[in-house]
Formats: C-alpha cells, sequence, structure tokens
C-alpha cells in the first residue's frame, strides 16, 4: 500500500499486490550463501540440497533510497505460452558488486508419479553487452557459487538464477537483455494458455532504463462493436468491430460461432487503428477448439498508412513467435478468422502493439517529487518524429483518474509550462501526450508530485542526554524523526561549546538519518541542537538546547590498605580496603580483581563495579596464596589503570599429590640410568620438598630406592634390566604431607634381540623372479614388538645399498623396485621396540636370473650352409649366449637323431654322416628361461656327377660337318665342365654346350665333370670332320682373282685413262 518500489521511498501510486511469484524471486534474490560447518555436507556447490539458496536476507533484495544496490522487477500476470519469449533490457552501472538474476513461476500441479515433477517449463537466458550468454541454474565453485557461460537450460525447476560475482565473472557494464522462454507450456492459464511469471534483478542497476518502447494491448470482447469513449490525454481508439462474415453468428453474448449446419465460415473485422505508426506483436485468442476443429487466424496491415489510397498487404497466417516476418509496421490492421470443423468457438481476442512514436517523460517534477513552492515550470522530455512538428499537451488534477482537471495547456510547441495560478499544498497528478504533424498521438506520461509550503517541526533530542558524561570523543547524536509529508526528511545538527551559540564549532551538514557521529570532540562541555528540512525544501526551527561533557582523563590508581603485602590470613573471606580517589566526573566505582595467577591470566573472584572503598572477599577462597589489585571508573567511563599488586595466603591444609610425567606409565627404555620428573606442586607455603621411592615390587617391600626429600621435581637412578615401579609425595613449608602420587609402571630393556636366520632364498639360490619374496625366522624379545630391516647390495661388503625394506614387523618382504639379473647379496637384523638393534644375519648370496639366453648363432668350419660337401665328417659350434646362470645348450641334428641332447660346450661333431640334408638344431636354456631354436642346413653329397652327350652316334664317338663343332649335353645342375682347358658351368637345369675346334680327321677330348660337393667324374669323347669340299677349298683362289681383275679395271680407269688422253691431246697441240 505504500509504494516502495521502484523509487525507494514511499508513494502510494507506486503500490501494487506483488504475486507469490514475484515474493519469491525477492527472497531468492537477497538470499546469502552459507558458509557453515554443514553449509556443504552433500557436496561442495551452491545452490545444494543443505542450504537451497542460503539465508534470507531482504536487506540485499529491497532498494531503498540511498542504497547502492538497486531492484528491478517485472510481474508478468500474462504469462507465454510454448514458444514464445518475453524480452527486457536492463542498464547496468557499477559491476563491482555481485549481480542476480531470478525468474519464478507457479507451475501447474504435477503427478506424484512423474520422474520429474515440473509441468509447464520455462527458461531464463541472459546476454551482457560482450555476448556472453547465461542460462538459468548453470553454476560452478562454491563460496562463492557464481554463474557460467553455456550448459544446458533447467528442466526440474520453477526458480532460476543467473548470479555473476566481480572476483568471479568480471562482467561488463551496459545493457543487458534478458529473455524468459516458454519452452514447453502444456497446462497454462485457463483463459490464456500461458504461464505467469516474476522476474527480479538486483545489482548496481543504473536509475536510467534504456528507453525500450512498451507495449499496448488492445482485447476485442463486444463482437457486435461499438465506439470506445475518448478518454482525457489518451490517443484515439476504437473497437474493430466486425466489416463482414460469412456463415458466422456472433448474437450470442460473448462468443462467435459458425451457423448451424455449416462445416467452415470466417468474420473480417472493420480497420483497427492505433491512430499512429505501430509494430505489431502478438494476436492471441481465448477460444474453444474442440476436437475436429481448428481456427485461422489472418493478418494484414495498410501500405502506407492510409489503406485507402495506398491500399493493403496480402494476408499472412498467423503465428505466434512469427507474427512479424513479412508483416510491415503499420497504423492500421485488420485481421480474418476463419472457423472449420465441429462447433469451434472464439470469446476474445486481443492485439499487442509497439506504438513508434514515443511518449514524453517528465524532468521536473519528478515522479513522486516534494516541492515547497505553489508556483514552478514543469519541463519534460522532447519527442521526436519523422513528421514535425511535435506538439505536447499538459494536464494537471488533483484527481487520478482525471476526472476534473485543474490545469490544461493546451497543443504547445515547448517543452516547458509555467504555472499561471498557484497550486495549493497536497498531492497532484500530471500527465504529458505527444502529437506530431500527421497526427499520430504518443501514449501518456504520468506523475505525481506533493505541494508542500508548511515548515517541519523541531525534533526531539534523544541522546546524550541533558548533562550526560562520555569518554566518547566521537558521540553518537540521534532524536526522533519528525512527521512529515514531503519524504524524506534531512537533519542538521549543530554543535558548541557556548550555550548561545554565536558561532558553531561542528556541524553535520544535512543528512537522512536521525543520528549522527560527530568528529572528534576535545574534552569539556559542549551544547548540541537540531533542526529539520523536508523535501520541499522547508526548514524548521531549532530543537532544545542540551549539554554534555566529554571527559577522557581516566582516574588515579587507588593506593591499596589491607591486607599487608605477602601476609598470611587465617579466615578464608578477609576484607580487602583501599583509600578513594579524586575525580571531576561523580560518581566513581571500583573494581576488585582476586587471581591465584601473579599475571592474573585468569580471576578467581571479582567484586565487580562497587561504589565503597572496601569489600569482604565472597565467596570464600580456598588455601592458597592468592593476588589482588583495584583500579577506578569515573561516571564518563573511563577507567584508570590497575593498583600495584599484593598477595596473601591461606593456608590450612597440605599440598596436593604431584603428577608423574616421565618416564610414562607402562614405558619401557634401553637406557639403565634413568631420570624421573613430575609436577611440580603449588601450595600456599612454600618451598615444596618431594621424596621419590622405587621397588621392583608394587607394594614397595623392599624399597631399592629413595631419594629422600629434595627440593628437585626430577632425580636419576641406576635400574637393572626388569619391570619397575615408582611413586612421588610432596611435602609444604609447614610439614605438611601428601599422599602419595599414584604408582607408574616403567620397563628397562639395554639388551638387543637375537640376530634373525635368513630362510628364503638360500645361499647360492638362482631364482627367476626379479621380484622374490625374501623370509627369515622371526624372533623374540622382551620389548615388543620387533622389527626387522633387510639389505640387499650387489656387492658382499655392503659398500652401498641398493634395496631396502625399512623396518618392518613382518618376517618377509617382497623387494621393490625389481632387482635386475645378476648376482645379489642379503642380509637381515633385529630391532626391538625400544630400539636395540642386533647384529646382521649371514650374508646369503643369490642369483636373479629372468631372461631367456638369446637365439645361439650356429656356425662350421666344415660346411658351409646350403652348400653341398662330399665330406661326411661335421663340427658345428656357436656363440656363447645366457645370463648370470648356468647355460645348457639342446641340440639335435635333423633326419638323423632321433631325440634331444644336451651339452655344455659350444661345439660338437658328427663322423661318417650318409648322403643327404641335415638341419642342426640348437636352443639354450638357463635360470630365466629357454631361447629360440637356431637352424644350421648342411648337404652331404659323395656321388661322382653323371653326363649325357646329346647326338651321340655311338658310346664316345660323334661325327662334325664343319670346322666348329658345338658340343651340348646335361649334367648335374650346378656342376663345372673342362674340356681342353675349357670350363663351363651348367645352368640350373644342369644343360651345357661349348663351341669346339677341329682338326680333319678324328678329334678326341677329355672331359672332366666336377660337381658342387667336389665329386668328379672323367670321360673321353671322339668328334670326326672328315674336311672340306672342293668347292670349299677353292673358293677362296677364286675369290682372289675376281678382286684382282676389279683392281685393275679401277686403276685403268683412274689413271691410264687420263693419261693417255693428255698424251693424245699434247701430239695434237704440237701440230
Amino acid at each position: 500500500e505504500e509504494g516502495w518500489y521502484p523509487s525507494g521511498k514511499r508513494n502510494p501510486a507506486d503500490a501494487f499486490e506483488p504475486s507469490s511469484a514475484l515474493v519469491k524471486a525477492t527472497l531468492i534474490a537477497g538470499a546469502v550463501e552459507i558458509n557453515g560447518q554443514y553449509a556443504y555436507y552433500n557436496g561442495y556447490f551452491y545452490p545444494n540440497w543443505d542450504q537451497g539458496w542460503g539465508r534470507v536476507n531482504l536487506n540485499n533484495s529491497l532498494y531503498f533510497e540511498g542504497d547502492n544496490k538497486r531492484m528491478w522487477v517485472v510481474d508478468n500476470r500474462l504469462g507465454i505460452s510454448t514458444g514464445e519469449t518475453a524480452t527486457y533490457f536492463v542498464n547496468i552501472i557499477d559491476n563491482t558488486q555481485p549481480l542476480k538474476f531470478v525468474l519464478c513461476w507457479t507451475d501447474y500441479p504435477g503427478s506424484p508419479s512423474a520422474s520429474i515433477q515440473l509441468v509447464n517449463d520455462l527458461d531464463l537466458k541472459v546476454t551482457d553487452p560482450n555476448g556472453n550468454v547465461y542460462l538459468g541454474n548453470v553454476f560452478a565453485g562454491y563460496n562463492p557459487g557464481f554463474s557460467v557461460a553455456g550448459g544446458s537450460a533447467d528442466r526440474r525447476n520453477t526458480e532460476e538464477a543467473v548470479i555473476l560475482t566481480p572476483e568471479n565473472n568480471i562482467f561488463p557494464t551496459g545493457i543487458y537483455k534478458i529473455e524468459v522462454i516458454g519452452y514447453n507450456v502444456p497446462m497454462g492459464e485457463p483463459e490464456t494458455d500461458a504461464q505467469p511469471f516474476a522476474l527480479v534483478v538486483v545489482g548496481g542497476i543504473s536509475p536510467e532504463q534504456p528507453v525500450i518502447a512498451p507495449t499496448f494491448t488492445w482485447t476485442q470482447t463486444t463482437w457486435d462493436g461499438g465506439i470506445k469513449e475518448l478518454e482525457v490525454g489518451r490517443f484515439t481508439r476504437s473497437y474493430a468491430w466486425f466489416y463482414s462474415a460469412e456463415n458466422i453468428i456472433w448474437e450470442n453474448s460473448g462468443k462467435i460461432t459458425l451457423s448451424p449446419g455449416s462445416v467452415s465460415g470466417w468474420i473480417e473485422s472493420n480497420i483497427f487503428d492505433s491512430h499512429r505508426t505501430a509494430d505489431w506483436k502478438n494476436v492471441r485468442l481465448i477460444a474453444n477448439k474442440p476436437p475436429g476443429s481448428e481456427i485461422v487466424i489472418k493478418l494484414r496491415t495498410g501500405m502506407d498508412n492510409n489503406p485507402y489510397d495506398g491500399g493493403w498487404t496480402d494476408w499472412i497466417v498467423h503465428q505466434n513467435g512469427m507474427e512479424n516476418e513479412n508483416l510491415p509496421s503499420g497504423r492500421y490492421l485488420q485481421y480474418r478468422l476463419e472457423l472449420f470443423g465441429s462447433a469451434p468457438e472464439i470469446r476474445e481476442i486481443s492485439v499487442t502493439y509497439i506504438p513508434t512514436l514515443l511518449a514524453p517523460t517528465f524532468l521536473y517534477p519528478s515522479l513522486g517529487e516534494n516541492i515547497g513552492e505553489n508556483e514552478f515550470v514543469i519541463s519534460w522530455t522532447e519527442v521526436w518524429s519523422s513528421s514535425p512538428p511535435v506538439l505536447y499537451r499538459l494536464w494537471i488534477d488533483n484527481d487520478s483518474d482525471f476526472s476534473s482537471v485543474d490545469v490544461d495547456s493546451g497543443w504547445i510547441e515547448n517543452t516547458t509550462w509555467a504555472l499561471t495560478s498557484p497550486l495549493p499544498d497536497g498531492i497532484w497528478y500530471a500527465r504529458i501526450q505527444a502529437r506530431d504533424n500527421v497526427g499520430f498521438l504518443s501514449e501518456n506520461s504520468e506523475i505525481w508530485f506533493r505541494v508542500d509550503t508548511v515548515n517541519p517541526p523541531p525534533p526531539v533530542l534523544l541522546n546524550p542526554l541533558e548533562g550526560e558524561n562520555t569518554n566518547n570523543v566521537t558521540p553518537i547524536f540521534s532524536w526522533q524523526s519528525v512527521v512529515e509529508n514531503s519524504l524524506p526528511v534531512l537533519y542538521l545538527v549543530s554543535i558548541s561549546d557556548n550555550y548561545e551559540f554565536p558561532y558553531e564549532n561542528i556541524s553535520s551538514e544535512w543528512i537522512s538519518n536521525n543520528q549522527w557521529t560527530s568528529p572528534s570532540l576535545g574534552d569539556g562541555v559542549w551544547y548540541w541542537r537540531v533542526k529539520a528540512r523536508d523535501n520541499a525544501g522547508n526548514e524548521g526551527d531549532w530543537s532544545e538546547i542540551r549539554s554534555f561533557r566529554v571527559d577522557t582523563v581516566p582516574p588515579n590508581a587507588p593506593n591499596l590498605i589491607s591486607p599487608l603485602d605477602n601476609e598470611v590470613v587465617s579466615t578464608s573471606a578477609p576484607i580487602l580496603v583501599w583509600q578513594g580517589v579524586q575525580e571531576n566526573s561523580l560518581p566513581v566505582m571500583y573494581l576488585v580483581a582476586v587471581s591465584d595467577d601473579p599475571l592474573f591470566q585468569h580471576e578467581n573472584r571479582s567484586s565487580g563495579w562497587i561504589l565503597s572503598t572496601s569489600w569482604v572477599l565472597t565467596p570464600p577462597l580456598p588455601n592458597g596464596r592468592y593476588y589482588w589489585k583495584v583500579k577506578a571508573r569515573d561516571n564518563a567511563g573511563n577507567e584508570g589503570v590497575w593498583s600495584g599488586q599484593r598477595s596473601f595466603t591461606i593456608d590450612t591444609t597440605p599440598p596436593s599429590s604431584p603428577s608423574l610425567l616421565l618416564p610414562f606409565n607402562n614405558s619401557s627404555t634401553r637406557s639403565s640410568t634413568v631420570t624421573f620428573s613430575w609436577s611440580e606442586v603449588l601450595d600456599d607455603s612454600p618451598p615444596i620438598s618431594y621424596m621419590i621411592s622405587i621397588s621392583k615390587n608394587p607394594n614397595f617391600s623392599p624399597e631399592v630406592w629413595n631419594s629422600g626429600w629434595i627440593s628437585a621435581i626430577s632425580w636419576s637412578a641406576t635400574l637393572s634390566d626388569g619391570t619397575w615401579f615408582w611413586r612421588v609425595k610432596a611435602k609444604d613449608f609447614a610439614g605438611n604431607e601428601s599422599f602419595w602420587s599414584q604408582i607408574f609402571v616403567l620397563n628397562v630393556d639395554t639388551t638387543p634381540p637375537p640376530v634373525p636366520s635368513p630362510i628364503f632364498p638360500p645361499q647360492n639360490y638362482i631364482i627367476s623372479s626379479s621380484s622374490p619374496v625374501f623370509e627369515w625366522a622371526g624372533v623374540s624379545d622382551f620389548s615388543p614388538p620387533v622389527s626387522y630391516l633387510l639389505q640387499i647390495s650387489d656387492v658382499d661388503t655392503f659398500a652401498h645399498e641398493n634395496r631396502t625394506s625399512g623396518w618392518i614387523q613382518q618376517t618377509s618382504w617382497q623387494v621393490s623396485p625389481p632387482l635386475s639379473d645378476g648376482v645379489w647379496f642379503w642380509r637381515v637384523k633385529a630391532k626391538d621396540g625400544l630400539g636395540n638393534e642386533s647384529g646382521w644375519s649371514p650374508t646369503m648370496r643369490i642369483i636373479v636370473d629372468t631372461i631367456p639366453p638369446e637365439k645361439p648363432t650356429i656356425f662350421s668350419s666344415t660346411h658351409a650352409e646350403g652348400v653341398p660337401s662330399s665330406n661326411r665328417n661335421v663340427l658345428f659350434h656357436w656363440s656363447t649366449v645366457g645370463g648370470p646362470s648356468s647355460v645348457v645348450y639342446f641340440y639335435r641334428l635333423d633326419n638323423y637323431d632321433n631325440e634331444w641332447k644336451q651339452t655344455t660346450e659350444t661345439n660338437v661333431s658328427y663322423q661318417d654322416l650318409p648322403d643327404g640334408v641335415f638341419t642342426f638344431l640348437l636352443k639354450a636354456k638357463d635360470a630365466g628361461g629357454e631361447s629360440e631354436t637356431g637352424k644350421y642346413s648342411i648337404i652331404v653329397d659323395t656321388v661322382p656327377p653323371d653326363i649325357e652327350i646329346f647326338g651321340l652316334e655311338n658310346e664316345n664317338r660323334l661325327k662334325s660337318s664343319s670346322r666348329i663343332f658345338t658340343l651340348k649335353g646335361r649334367v648335374e645342375p650346378g656342376s663345372t665342365i673342362e674340356i681342353d682347358n675349357l670350363r663351363v658351368l651348367a645352368d640350373e637345369n644342369g644343360i651345357f654346350n661349348v663351341d669346339l675346334q677341329l682338326s680333319e680327321g678324328l678329334n678326341l677330348f677329355l672331359l672332366k665333370i666336377v660337381d658342387r660337393a667336389g665329386n668328379v667324374t672323367e670321360r673321353q669323347l671322339v668328334v670326326e670332320w672328315p674336311g672340306p669340299s672342293w668347292v670349299q677349298k677353292y673358293k677362296i683362289v677364286i675369290f682372289i682373282g675376281c678382286v684382282s681383275i676389279a683392281a685393275l679395271a679401277v686403276f685403268w680407269k683412274i689413271y691410264r685413262l687420263p693419261r693417255m688422253k693428255r698424251r693424245k691431246r699434247k701430239r695434237r697441240s704440237s701440230r
């Protein structure tokens, strides 16, 4: 009802009733993240299941005038449907404080059996000036939690928030775009099929928000038409009565339907005139569509704001969310409703648009402003239009409905208006509207303001009280707020050291609070007063004048009188007496402190502040030595220093028994010389003496050692191995002996444990694991537990340590990291619970071999691999392989040996092998495993080669028809044939040929064939050549004769004939 939003000050005209969704959003926007013990019990994130959105703090949500943090809200009662988006813009000017955006809605009831209870799902989307997009409920971190860009929309909650923090987001200032998106609204409100919602933004919001053209909604419910009456200052509007229809009945009250028997029909509106250029944004129906029915909305606008001259656009099928596609803005709108099917009904249609001629905004007075004069000038912002000039009209009325206008400026070009007659005190309402040259009207801007010329009353002073003493040099002054219409009220505080106020020592200046802390004041008497000034500028009279004293000088320390220092008193409630102090700020009070600690780290008794200079110590104290002191406090609150302290002793009882310290009870030691210690006993009658008793019997009979009475709190004795018992008692200076202390038990053990015996691996053991488990025999000792230390080294002197188990209580240990292959040495020793260490066990040598040998490389000095040899005796030898353990070689000659044989040598021989192909197989084996098998193939061939001569007429005889004879034949492939110093190699098929020079008659040749194994075959061959024929004998002579005749002919032609011709010519010339 008071209307504190959005101005931050009371303005009833701004009052409205918030929805439950807006209340929830406001509470969440101000919630503070909790950092207590169980705030993150189920997970380190915020918000969470332990604290929700945190602790409610309305001071973080609500805005009041003067606050740095502002609040911006939307309580959208119309709501949005599936696919629709509501868009808002907020200007942020301060990014040094957190910025919160909170969306809430009241959901339709969900099904208890559903996996997700949410029914209507809205999404919050915030875009900052840099283009970063934040979705609701996408958070990271805790203390504080904050929003991060990206992520997925929330599909479970009816509360969504975006939280930006300066330390995590470093968000910019500027215009933020806020979108509320109808993701899925299956169960909207019955009348609108939409989900209402509330939106709250809290943070560094600018008081000047971006100028976003407001939307206006016109609703058609009267289907029989009619003209709407004009309102004062409102732009022209009319009902869009229907222009024409087919198969439609609209006479039924509140609805239109199809004519009886019709399955389709349509109805067209007359022109809807916004009286300005407008951007048509949304059309929404409230209708009943039974199954099998359909309703189609079509829209069109005037082409140039004059449909009678410029024509209309084509009809465009309306779809929510796509209204503006292909639909230009225009002054006029016409819509067409098409009905199909089984009895559809339309009950209401609403049209929403954005005017393009903005409304002027009041500059002075502002909304809710208080004015301290009756005559003043009103001003407003200039409105731009493409059709100037723009005229303005101002109305002023003392009724909010402008039913009786008191001031009407008429249409004027100025953006100011001076009142022509005074306005009486009271609340007034103003309305301003713009109109351009073509007659387009803006929406109204409305404000209210107060005229107040009455001064506020003097404030009633509260603190400091009259004559009050204070030691605060910056006292807080407070007074009652005055009752005033023109809020807020400001106050002025004046302080002087002169009651007449001929001058001011200090002034507060005008402040809005009803209390004020002054700057530092000096000691002395001061006077103060206050006056008020209302928001209209009216100043009231000064309040009454009050005086107060500033006194910062503390009183002196009191002098102690009784009891005397170190006095022993016989009563447990002595009277403590001191001398009073002199002081200006009376009365003076005193505080007595009594403690058994000379440093007074705690107090055993305190008197509290008392007026008397003596005090009976109550309640009584037990025996002991006590210290006491006194200090004073004046009426200004200044506390003096403590007096010097004194002590007294109350002593009627013996001292307490000492507390035994070392050695601890049931402890053990390996030292035969033991020092015993105990706590010092405090007593009222020092000094204290002590006696220690030591025995091997818990009854202390007999007593082996007794210290006698000593002043020290420790004592040493030499003890043999075994169990001992000891105790101590105290005696004060008065001879009071305490009871014996409790008895402590001590075990003395100086003997080391026995040497452990190694078990596994034993001496010279070969092991194939690189991580063997070492085992030894455990030992027993008087002082358990026994620990063992295992050492492993690659040298038997253990000059360095490669592996060690550390001290362990097990009697086995698996080495880690694994050992490399080689020879290792290990030993072990024991240590009892007191640290007595045994000697080392015997050193064990082991061999670790985990790697199989490499495949041996096989050689033979008698047979090349794969090459035939006539040698029946073969010698194989091979490379040495293996690791640290002994190697055994396994071999077998394939096609000869029936089983594997073994040897530790690196060679083996075979004698008198038969002809054939043999493969020698060899593998090595040691503790690390078995190698791959090596192979070496040999061929034994002792059979001489055979020869076949092609063309033999009889054995070893051939005939040739020419002197050059080509001998051809076949031998064993790869064999060499030697014939009279000629050497020929047979091809892979054993074929050979060779040209032989023959003599006339019989020619004898010796053939020697050597195969690849070196086997030789020799054979004689006779080739007969009968000699050349007659033609063959004389064909050379004939050839020479022919050549000679040809030469003579050439000679004659070239040489002799020209010479003869020259001679003949010479003879002619001589004639």
